[in-house]
């Protein structure tokens, strides 16, 4: 956790490490096999659910980069975003 956090992750997606921007960090997912990030951005539809706080900034890089057109947070979540979008 501490080598993906100084490299500039905020955590993971498909088990993916992105940073807060939503970019992928490629010498962190070197070996996950399985369907891509940039995959989600052409569904028609992609439904993240996330819960806690701590999962603020994954969110944010997950709205960022496109990842998801639909997301289910409870209210703890939604309101550290709204806090990191202020």
């Amino acid at each position: 956790r501490l080598s993906l956090l100084a490299g500039g992750g905020v955590g993971r997606v498909l088990a993916i490490v992105m940073t807060r921007s939503g970019d992928e960090i490629p010498s962190f997912n070197d070996r996950v096999l399985g369907v891509g990030l940039d995959t989600l951005r052409h569904q028609e539809w992609s439904i993240c659910v996330a819960t806690s706080r701590e999962k603020a900034q994954v969110m944010l890089g997950v709205l960022d980069g496109g990842y998801s057109n639909s997301v289910v947070v409870d209210s703890e979540l939604a309101s550290a975003i709204l806090r990191a979008r202020r």
